[in-house]
């Protein structure tokens, strides 16, 4: 009778430990995903950005507005590594330079067309599980593929970030860096935004 005792006292041991082992991993998973960094809803770019450049010595340059319609977006790559997940996401819109000009230009991008489209905007974002937090870059690449000489052709070369997130909280103002180039006739132009702060172009939602 007491080697029965014994072997069902030891059995309750054995069951003891194993359901404190499994509650603890359950509580390291839980506060390793409390302490993870947030992700965008991927929407957030989703609507209408604007932006005005600021005064220039080139007129063609000076005090323009530009717009972004952004209309859908698609998720293009979900990496996933230990402490670490990465996703890319690419939107579709339109891109509109000098809006209140007669006759603007403007250019579609497409999501679908990734990875070997000309023109694309792509949002990427790294969520560091341990640090709480996610570094956020967008890349602007909108070049001209429809008008071409004697009109006018411009290139958009931008960037944002790498910005640090620990909210989880999406932003409504953006400041890109890089540049923009319009050939007029055969001529070049160009203005670089710095990556100084101060010296970037901000755009922001409506």
């Amino acid at each position: 009778m007491k080697t029965y005792f014994r072997s069902l006292i030891t059995l309750l041991l054995i069951a003891a430990c194993f359901c404190i082992l499994l509650a603890t991993g359950c509580k390291k998973d839980k506060d390793d995903n409390s302490k993870g960094g947030i992700f965008w809803n991927e929407n957030w770019l989703i609507g209408t950005w604007e932006a005005i450049t600021p005064a220039n010595t080139d007129p063609l340059f000076d005090n323009k507005k530009i717009r972004i319609i952004f209309d859908s977006v698609a998720l293009k790559a979900h990496d996933t590594l230990p402490h670490n997940i990465s996703k890319l996401w690419l939107y579709s819109g339109t891109l509109t330079w000098d809006v209140d000009a007669v006759a603007p230009w403007n250019m579609r991008f497409f999501h679908s067309e990734y990875p070997t489209g000309i023109n694309s905007c792509r949002w990427q974002s790294s969520s560091l599980l341990e640090a709480g937090m996610t570094i956020n870059t967008i890349s602007l690449r909108i070049g001209d593929s429809v008008n071409m000489q004697p009109n006018r052709e411009l290139d958009f070369d931008l960037d944002w970030g790498p910005y640090n997130d620990y909210n989880g909280k999406s932003l409504t103002s953006l400041d890109f860096y890089g540049d923009i180039e319009i050939y007029v006739n055969e001529v070049h132009h160009d203005t670089e935004y710095s990556p100084d702060a101060g010296t970037k172009l901000r755009f922001t939602k409506k």
